[in-house]
Order: structure tokens, then sequence, then C-alpha cells
């Protein structure tokens, strides 16, 4: 999913400024060698079945590593709202440590498989240019082609990503109901319970307002860019 803007606050101490260039070109130099070993995959002609296997690891790394935007936005390094860039990473760790990470127990069939290849197709492009937009951002040195990707190609990777995330869940339905993993029973020391399978209808059920605020608010966001884009270019 896209998010919104990133960028750092005026007057970012130079410090700062440095630690979040890092952060942004480690982010994109990690999803490109995710999105690398995805068409190294499939050119070798290997069966999507197995591609899971070759990018778990530095997929559950750099998606993790999300997390620190949160941090960066609750302790002002940026200027992003605090709830929004939580439900957005939220959502990203939950088809990772929850959807993706079922592989364990029960594969996703030939064509199932094919939902990851889309998924990682959408979201490593949107992330290597995301994160190296924002990299080039903070030091006002970003070209026009960047920003323009930047506030493009979610008309397309947005609802590519989103589909393919509940695709890749509504495929894992079937086994949460019946096996319920990771659920919680009463009675326990803590005095509460949780349902897996409920808790997953409910991220679904989600979706659909989620991507409407966000879909939306992306092209205001990409009229307003690109317009102040074009104002500076004359």
């Amino acid at each position: 999913m896209p998010r919104p803007t990133n960028a750092a606050p005026k007057q970012t101490p130079a410090l700062v400024k440095l630690y979040l260039f890092i952060y942004n070109i480690a982010l994109t130099g990690g999803w490109g060698y995710i999105l690398y070993l995805t068409i190294l995959h499939h050119l070798n002609g290997k069966n999507p079945r197995d591609l899971y296997s070759v990018i778990e690891k530095p997929l559950q790394l750099f998606q993790t590593l999300a997390v620190l935007e949160i941090v960066h936005s609750l302790i002002g390094f940026v200027r992003s709202p605090v709830f929004t860039t939580l439900m957005q990473v939220f959502s990203r760790l939950f088809v990772v440590w929850f959807s993706l990470y079922l592989e364990h127990q029960v594969k996703y069939t030939e064509f199932q498989s094919i939902f990851i290849t889309t998924l990682m197709f959408a979201w490593c492009t949107t992330e290597v240019i995301r994160y190296s937009f924002y990299a080039l951002k903070l030091y006002d040195i970003c070209p026009y082609f960047l920003t323009w990707l930047r506030y493009s190609t979610f008309i397309v990777l947005y609802p590519l990503g989103v589909s393919s995330e509940i695709a890749l869940t509504v495929f894992r339905l079937s086994y949460v109901k019946e096996f319920r993993p990771f659920s919680v029973d009463m009675p326990n020391a803590a005095n509460m319970s949780f349902d897996s399978y409920s808790f997953v209808w409910l991220i679904l059920l989600s979706y659909a307002p989620g991507f409407y605020q966000l879909y939306t608010y992306m092209f205001v966001q990409r009229k307003k860019t690109l317009s102040a884009e074009k104002e500076k270019a004359q």
C-alpha cells in the first residue's frame, strides 16, 4: 500500500537527516534485492510454489524494519501521521507474519502462489521508488521522473498489491477456521482469549474502507505534488 508523505520536517538536524538517508537507502537496497530474487526465480523457470522459501528471510527483515517508520513519526523525525503509518505497517506485517508465515504449516497451491509473485512485484517496485524518493528528497536532489513515479505508479501497483494481500489471506481461511493457529483459549493466566479466525475476518473487512481512503488520498497528493513540481520547472 502507498503511504502518506514521509518527508523530514523543515530544519531537520544534520545527524537525523543522515540517519534517515541511510535508513531509506538501506530499505531501497533491501526491497531491490527481494525484487531481484523474485525476477531471477522466474527467469530460471522455477516453480512459483518455491518462491517464498527464497525470499522469506529478506522479506521478513526489511518489512519488519518498517516498524521504525512508526517510531520516526512518533518522535518527529518525519511528518507522517502516526495512526495512518501504524495501520499501513501493521497490514503489511500481518501479511508477512501471518498469511505468508503459515506457509510452514500449509503450502499455497501453484495457482495461489502466483499471488506471492504479484505481491512481491507490487510491494518491491513501490518500495524501491518510495524509499529512494525519500532519500533523495532529504537533500533536495530528487529528479522529477522519480517524483512522477512516486505519485503515479500507485495507480496500478496499489490495487495489485491490495488484491494480492487479500487473496493470500483468503486462501488461508479454511486452514485458520479448522486449526485456529495463534488462538488463545480460556481459561488461562492472562484471563483473556483470542480467536485468529475472527481476527482474520476483521482484517479482511478493514481493507475496503482503508483502500478507498488511501487511494483517494494519493490522487489528491499526486495532483498537489506534480502541479507544484511543474510550477517549479517553469
